[in-house]
């Protein structure tokens, strides 16, 4: 008796593992923000790293692709807005990350002889500027929106401001500049003879 209810326990536990095994249902909040910090813990540490490995020796980097440290801001404004569409709110981890970005993007911007040489002539990285100020700016208003006030409405409309500045003038430098971009002898634009127009 005793070895069929030893056996029939051990069946139970069985079918109970391989339902959790098989449990389908979405992460609980817990196990979300576990997850979302494990993330984060990576993502502050290894860019901290390489920004600091960067400005610090910031010549190992051409002059022309120096615009895309500008790119380390963007990953922790995605990450507030991400955090926020998760959790449904804009809460405390959310706005930590949208400070960060911001500490992150107000460190680059006070350090413009890092980028004189880059901007001597225009390059297509210089479109690396645009993608963090608009994430950040996107960051901002849900920071606005969250928190009512004269300063978080300021941020973002000086943020949102800006980002509409460099989106404008890098296409106007864009389609100044289409030349340089688009050779003449490039032969990526240059069309077949034999084509199936003719």
């Amino acid at each position: 008796m005793s070895m069929t209810a030893n056996t029939e326990l051990e069946n139970q536990n069985s079918i109970l593992d391989m339902d959790i095994m098989m449990d389908d249902s979405p992460p609980s909040s817990s196990e979300k923000r576990l997850l979302a910090f494990i993330g984060l813990r990576f993502m502050v540490s290894s860019m901290l790293t390489r920004i600091h490995a960067g400005l610090s020796g910031s010549d190992r980097l051409p002059a022309m692709l120096r615009p895309v440290f500008f790119l380390f801001s963007a990953a922790p404004s995605m990450a507030s807005l991400a955090w926020a569409s998760i959790t449904g709110s804009f809460d405390t981890a959310s706005k930590m990350l949208f400070f960060l970005s911001l500490f992150l993007f107000t460190s680059l911007i006070c350090r413009p002889i890092l980028f004189k040489k880059s901007m001597r002539k225009f390059n297509v990285a210089w479109w690396a500027y645009s993608y963090p100020v608009t994430l950040l700016a996107l960051a901002s208003t849900r920071y606005a929106k969250e928190v009512k006030g004269e300063v978080p409405h300021t941020i973002m409309l000086t943020l949102s401001s800006l980002s509409v500045l460099v989106i404008i003038a890098l296409l106007l430098f864009t389609a100044l500049y289409s030349k340089i971009l688009l050779r003449d002898d490039d032969p990526c634009l240059k069309l077949p003879k034999h084509s199936c127009l003719s």
